[in-house]
């Protein structure tokens, strides 16, 4: 039987980097209420450098950030959102195992760091968990950990190395259930409204991109019941405006890709209607008007009263040769009309009038006697 193989972690043991982080930033107390001390040591572990802070005092999580990321590029966004995706982007990298040691009977402790993983390390010292020690015995790799229980109480557990990976990778969910729910920013949505108006499909891609991912993975996050309505039509509002950008710069592809993404994290609920909608827009405009009906049709089903959606539908059942279906779709879409919207009521009558020439006599008849009865 071979004996286990110990290697002592002391040295590779990051125990107090967060804590002096900390000390670092006593005077920069803009930055910890933008952030959030834990917040800022995500930035930290990710390699993300701020760049700019447009600092919003009734807001200061909302705060708009650029933030230059490890490879260059620049993202932008509300800073509860950039600390979001970084505590994402962490809790993905913690679990991830690093190169292997086979051929060094005795290797440094910047081989034994790469092993164990450095933001593996950085996370578990930033929750109070020292490493102590990492066994190899035969197949099997278990880490000891030291844990602080009270102020004064530590407790030395030993533990399958995979285990307490998952383990700082809970804790660090735990980080990201404690930040708000999926948020749009007045901010936000004040810029993707004048890029819009602009007419500037590039800036609105630069000013979304970097923040709807995130929301959408807190919406994956936590229960969709309970929201509330006006939050989850704020998201809706800023995943269809990337959409319709990536559309009119001419990339339908990571329109549809966005939209989907979108749609599965929304559940089902209510408010995600309009993101069926342009799915089936996008659909038709590519000339597939048989898969364009079924997301109209789950749209309608989401918000029966959608006129938009009736008429996309109507349209789609109409290029399927199911005329009398779309002429039902529009009439019922034009009994709902708002007066208010008179080009679109045209629209209406001229789509139902059009239809109703492709009809027989008895069923234009039929049609006759039904009005009259009304």
């Amino acid at each position: 039987m071979t004996d286990a193989v110990v290697h002592d972690l002391t040295a590779v043991d990051s125990t107090g980097w967060y804590e002096r982080l900390l000390d670092s930033l006593s005077e920069s107390e803009v930055l910890v209420e933008v952030f959030g001390a834990r917040g800022l040591g995500y930035l930290v572990l990710t390699g993300g450098r701020v760049e700019s802070v447009a600092y919003d005092p009734h807001d200061a999580m909302g705060s708009v950030v650029d933030l230059r990321l490890p490879d260059g590029r620049i993202g932008r966004g509300p800073a509860r959102l950039v600390v979001r995706r970084a505590i994402e982007l962490v809790a993905d990298q913690v679990v991830l195992a690093g190169p292997g040691l086979e051929g060094s009977d005795d290797p440094d402790d910047e081989a034994l760091r790469a092993f164990l993983g450095p933001r593996f390390v950085l996370a578990a010292a930033m929750h109070g968990v020292q490493l102590v020690q990492l066994v190899f015995d035969g197949p099997d790799v278990r880490v000891v950990l030291e844990r602080a229980e009270g102020a004064d109480d530590a407790v030395l557990v030993e533990v399958p190395l995979d285990d307490a990976r998952d383990a700082v990778r809970a804790l660090v969910l735990a980080d990201l259930r404690g930040l708000d729910g999926a948020v749009v920013d007045e901010a936000l949505l004040a810029a993707l409204q004048d890029a819009e108006r602009a007419g500037d499909g590039r800036a609105v891609v630069a000013l979304l991109e970097p923040v709807v991912g995130p929301l959408v993975s807190a919406l994956r996050a936590s229960p969709i019941e309970g929201r509330d309505v006006s939050e989850l039509e704020a998201v809706v509002q800023v995943v269809l405006g990337l959409a319709e950008a990536y559309r009119r710069l001419s990339d339908p592809e990571s329109a549809e890709t966005v939209l989907r993404v979108a749609a599965q994290g929304f559940r089902g609920a209510p408010a995600s209607a309009g993101l069926f909608t342009a799915l089936g827009e996008l659909a038709l405009e590519r000339g597939e008007p048989g898969e364009a009906v079924g997301f109209l049709r789950r749209g309608l089903t989401l918000a029966p009263d959608d006129v938009r959606a009736s008429m996309a539908l109507g349209r789609a059942l109409e290029l399927r040769g199911r005329h009398v279906g779309a002429y039902f779709v529009l009439e019922r879409a034009l009994r709902g009309a708002d007066d208010a919207d008179p080009e679109r009521r045209d629209a209406l009558e001229r789509a139902c009038a059009r239809l109703r020439t492709s009809f027989g006599a008895p069923l234009t008849r039929l049609l006759e006697v039904r009005a009259a009865t009304r």
